[in-house]
């Protein structure tokens, strides 16, 4: 069965339902309680990809750093399975497994307009647990 968070979403309101998407989507992958790195597939294909956990680290937070005014980085599989960062929108046949939200309202409070403090902070809360969830059900879509 395809997760909800893989549905296509309607014309007329894709961009209310897209913002909704994102945020659920961001939220549901922080877990206080995580490992510190990826696991299973999901570390190996990162590895496979961006050569090592801290080369995808540094390359996902650039991508973090480079949105200019409000948007997210995401992490997607690709069709045939390997990973690309990308900022939003997704692309078609892109299946998302992780992002992070760099909307000022989603730092301000605690880090005011210190992205990259947030950014670092933001991966001590990633659950890849369930980024290996999404990784492994968009291996089988």
């Amino acid at each position: 069965q395809q997760k909800p968070y893989l549905r296509r979403c309607g014309s007329r309101s894709a961009g209310m339902q897209g913002g909704v998407f994102n945020h659920r989507f961001y939220f549901s992958g922080m877990s206080p309680d995580s490992p510190e790195e990826p696991v299973g597939e999901l570390n190996a294909s990162i590895c496979r990809c961006f050569g090592s956990f801290e080369q995808f680290r540094k390359e996902f937070k650039e991508a973090a750093l480079s949105v200019f005014g409000s948007g997210y980085a995401w992490l997607c599989r690709l069709p045939g399975g390997a990973l690309r960062i990308c900022p939003t929108p997704l692309a078609r046949n892109m299946h998302p497994v992780l992002n992070v939200d760099v909307w000022e309202h989603a730092y301000f409070l605690k880090h005011v307009n210190l992205r990259e403090e947030y950014v670092n902070s933001w991966f001590q809360v990633v659950d890849w647990n369930e980024a290996e969830s999404r990784y492994l059900c968009a291996l089988t879509t």
